[in-house]
């Protein structure tokens, strides 16, 4: 249990100061700036990954982009997003699809794609593995696309399993790189302390000086050096 809670604590270190992100997803390269051996972080995310104890989402707009949210806080989202639809007067034969996603597909499919013949298959059968009643149609996929639950793939009839929201997230992640390097390349020295920048406010990004230090510390972008007046950061390669 104890090793268990240790691996939570992993996956849920954030900024106090995220303000819009949608949950409190991590991204991939940020749990490599706070665990340097990236070994053993990688086989300790498939690990609950495998075991339906985190769920892993491709951020398509990020070339190195992973995010990880907890099986909890999925379910809790998407319990939300059953709130929303049935205010906004959704039929309850196409709601129902929530329960299928959540309980039947889930716990079966723990990658971060699907094809359009799984999908439909995990969504049309019984806790038993067996064919349900009710009939899945393409108005249930239509409805999960809507939603962001499911993203459509590069590839033909594949999806990627989504968060909800993401957009404005990864914007600011990109946006929020970009500004906070251009503070430290405009120097004659691209190299500032964490002190210093730690005073400094993003402006395009809802995640803060923080949470992009360790995100570009993570991806290599950054190298911090311990000094007598505390941590160095310096710029070593573009990203």
């Amino acid at each position: 249990m104890a090793r268990d809670t240790k691996r939570r604590r992993l996956i849920r270190i954030y900024d106090d100061d995220v303000q819009s992100a949608s949950e409190p997803a991590q991204e991939g390269v940020e749990i490599y700036s706070i665990v340097r051996d990236r070994t053993v972080v990688d086989r300790q995310l498939d690990e609950l990954r495998l075991q339906n104890k985190l769920r892993m989402f491709k951020l398509l707009t990020l070339q190195d982009g992973y995010a990880y949210l907890p099986i909890e806080d999925y379910r809790a989202l998407i319990d939300r997003l059953v709130l929303a639809q049935q205010e906004k007067g959704t039929a309850e034969d196409r709601l129902a699809v929530f329960q299928w996603y959540t309980q039947r597909l889930l716990p079966t499919c723990t990658g971060i794609d699907i094809s359009h013949a799984d999908l439909m298959w995990h969504l049309s059968r019984d806790d038993r593995g067996n064919e349900s009643r009710e009939r899945v149609a393409e108005a249930h996929i239509s409805l999960l696309l809507h939603v962001g639950l499911l993203t459509r793939h590069s590839v033909p009839d594949r999806f990627l399993f989504a968060v909800p929201n993401a957009g404005p997230v990864v914007k600011g992640i990109i946006a929020g790189r970009k500004e906070l390097l251009g503070m430290l390349t405009r120097r004659r020295h691209p190299e500032m302390f964490m002190k210093e920048l730690e005073k400094k406010k993003l402006h395009s990004s809802p995640l803060g000086v923080r949470w992009h230090v360790r995100d570009l510390l993570g991806s290599g972008t950054l190298l911090q050096t311990q000094t007598t007046v505390g941590p160095l950061l310096r710029v070593v390669k573009k990203p």
